[in-house]
């Protein structure tokens, strides 16, 4: 029996037996985590969402601080139009990603279906809450 980590780190945690029926018969124990039915697809539109998120209010802090745009345009500024770039890229990543589960979906197993509708599911909900999150962008100067 050959130990690749997935299977060591298995036998040594003791999942072995509840794992042991959950791969795809090719040596692992589950699907590579970028594979659409793997469970990690679960919190990565989570992650994705909240580094958006992050990334959108710090850059708008420290642009106020640093360098302000000037007040008098109102929301129409470099920074906000940046900002709303990147919140229209992360909506269209996330939107595709629903999709690209949505559609794994349909050619799964039982356990690989569930992981693949439910992803899609939370994709698509942080892609709203993206646009959602993105609102003060188009309608706020971006330092009052």
């Amino acid at each position: 029996m050959e130990l690749y980590p997935g299977r060591f780190l298995a036998v040594f945690c003791c999942l072995y037996i509840a794992a042991h029926d959950v791969g795809h018969g090719d040596g692992y124990l589950m699907p590579r985590p970028f594979h659409p039915s793997h469970p990690f697809q679960l919190v990565l539109g989570p992650i994705i969402w909240a580094v958006w998120f992050v990334t959108l209010y710090a850059t708008l802090s420290v642009t106020c601080n640093v360098a302000p745009p000037a007040v008098d345009r109102g929301a129409l500024t470099w920074l906000n139009g940046a900002l709303l770039i990147l919140t229209v890229l992360v909506t269209v990543a996330l939107a595709g990603a629903a999709r690209w589960c949505w559609r794994a979906s349909r050619q799964s197993a039982n356990q690989e279906r569930f992981f693949s509708r439910v992803a899609a599911g939370i994709y698509l909900l942080m892609a709203v809450s993206t646009l959602l999150g993105g609102l003060p962008i188009v309608l706020l100067p971006p330092c009052p």
